[in-house]
């Protein structure tokens, strides 16, 4: 399975020390935003996906320690009184002067007070990462890497027994907190009576449910009442039979196709533009991708995407996309891609100034657009109050046609409620329009592009059949929502094309929606389905008249 949006969910626990431990618990999350654009693929075929939030679920279990040296565990007796006796210490026997010395008497001179002989304070005498403890919390196998399944062991020795103070273990990934855990000191060495040259020895365990991502940003800090007295970097590495990661090709284009190969490859897009980072390369079991988006050297909030492997997958492709709330802003930008958190490529790109305004004649013919909403509530489009509908709907499909009274404009909306099963979604789309208009005079048809939002889009031009044959373009979008199959078609006159997509037509293909759970509506006699497996003549001929709608 292939994980998708953040990294896959971590829920890590751990053990300090101590069977006098003091349990506490510990949610934090580590949210990256999540993005349904984002994804990777093997080359063969599309891969299942799944979004999550990076959620590490943490949780102080039982502690262990262990005292004396060699580690063993030195007995214990009942509490004595809190003073000790004094020992009387002997005197010596006097020794007469010869002849007493008359001395000039000095003033008395105060006592001195008596103070509490300060507690010694926890000092730490060694921190060990290690794959192993023993059972007195000695370190086997030393070494501060570890598999992503791998539990994390961290051997600490405290000197002698202080009766008081706490030491804490603190993980950090990406210098954001995983886990904390304490250890009480007074509630293991209040009851021993004395100390005598040998130390406290703590174990403090790190356990994921799922593995760890690879990284090399861990660490974990040990304090000592709440101050930092050592820090301890590990890593987490490929595991044994994971291959080696690297990226084979990455470039920016502002989209991809259904193979998730780039269109449109640039390094300057448009504000409204959704830039894409596209690539190839081989990926190792457990390694992590991930994008981040920069405006010089401020990172952009909610840019920021991972995907994550549980499989080993050569010549994968994969792709990152990202339009800021609000759009682009002009200016530079760029992407960075990570490979297991290490930095293995930085992307520039561009936002140019927006395009100009539309003439006001184009604008014109978008004026008074309001949204018209199908009365079973299949679908709503922002359509202009003056353009014409025809409604050839039927029981087994919504089929309706707006036509502008300018600029020889057409939008149709064409549903049926179906599923087209296994067959690729961009295959279906370029079969139907070039069965429609594939015989038409200069007819082309770009490759077929998916969107942001799930849906596919196919660009294509050809001529009216009509006296003045004009060379129309259109765009065509396909998508599929549950069993409820749309098409949405919208056709200019090529050269002007561009200028009335920005005037309007780009608003009413982003206006349109879709809901599956409506239902169809029955008004005239049966009509074959826009879209259907087996393309007929009679759908041809039924197609083609809107090319020559919009010419009329």
């Amino acid at each position: 399975m292939l994980y998708f949006g953040y990294e896959p969910l971590y829920c890590v626990s751990a053990h300090n020390g101590c069977v006098y431990n003091r349990a506490e618990r510990r949610t934090i999350i580590y949210n990256e935003g999540h993005h349904a654009g984002d994804c990777l693929t093997p080359r063969s075929r599309r891969k299942d996906i799944r979004s999550a939030s990076t959620t590490f679920t943490t949780s102080t279990g039982d502690s262990h320690c262990c005292y004396g040296a060699g580690g063993v565990r030195v007995r214990r007796h009942p509490r004595l009184a809190e003073t000790p006796t004094a020992e009387v210490a002997s005197q010596p026997s006097p020794v007469p002067s010869r002849e007493p010395t008359a001395r000039p008497t000095a003033a008395p001179t105060a006592a001195p007070t008596a103070t509490a002989t300060p507690q010694p304070a926890v000092t730490i005498v060694d921190a060990t990462f290690a794959r192993g403890l023993t059972a007195d919390f000695q370190p086997i196998d030393p070494g501060n890497t570890f598999q992503p399944g791998q539990t994390v062991h961290l051997a600490v020795t405290v000197q002698g027994r202080p009766v008081e103070g706490t030491v804490t273990a603190r993980y950090y990934f990406r210098d954001e907190q995983i886990l904390t855990t304490d250890f009480d000191m007074s509630e293991v060495n209040s009851d021993v009576l004395f100390t005598f040259d040998d130390n406290t020895f703590i174990g403090y365990t790190l356990t994921a449910t799922n593995p760890l991502p690879i990284s090399d940003n861990y660490r974990a800090d040990i304090l000592v009442d709440g101050t930092v007295v050592e820090t301890l970097p590990f890593s987490i590495v490929p595991p044994s039979e994971a291959i080696a990661s690297a990226i084979v090709t990455a470039t920016l284009a502002s989209g991809i196709d259904v193979a998730n190969n780039p269109l449109n490859q640039s390094s300057t897009f448009l504000p409204g533009d959704t830039v894409f980072l596209v690539g190839r390369g081989n990926f190792g079991i457990a390694s992590t991708l991930r994008a981040e988006w920069y405006r010089g050297i401020e990172q952009l909030e909610g840019g920021t995407r991972s995907l994550s492997l549980d499989e080993n997958l050569t010549n994968s492709t994969f792709y990152f996309n990202f339009l800021p709330e609000g759009g682009w802003q002009p200016g530079d930008y760029a992407v960075a891609l990570l490979l297991n958190d290490r930095e293995v490529g930085r992307y520039p790109f561009s936002i140019a100034e927006a395009s100009a305004m539309p003439p006001p004649e184009l604008a014109r013919a978008f004026v008074d657009t309001r949204l018209y909403e199908y009365p079973t509530g299949l679908f709503a489009i922002g359509i202009p109050q003056d353009w014409r509908l025809e409604d050839d709907s039927s029981a087994e499909s919504a089929n309706l046609t707006w036509t502008s009274s300018t600029n020889n404009m057409l939008v149709n909306v064409n549903i049926v409620q179906r599923s087209i099963g296994d067959t690729d979604l961009g295959s279906v789309l370029t079969q139907e329009i070039t069965a429609a208009f594939g015989r038409q005079p200069d007819f082309q048809i770009s490759s077929p592009q998916l969107q942001p939002d799930g849906s596919v889009l196919v660009g294509f031009r050809a001529r009216t059949d009509t006296a003045d044959s004009l060379l129309m373009q259109g765009n065509a979008y396909a998508e599929q929502l549950g069993d409820t199959f749309s098409v949405l078609v919208l056709i200019a006159p090529s050269d002007q094309f561009e200028a009335l997509w920005d005037a309007g037509l780009s608003g009413i293909a982003n206006s349109y929606t879709v809901d599956p759970t409506a239902r169809l509506r029955r008004r005239k006699p049966w009509l074959r389905a826009l879209v259907s497996s087996s393309p007929t003549p009679s759908r041809r001929v039924y197609l083609q008249s809107i090319c020559r709608k919009a010419g009329a």
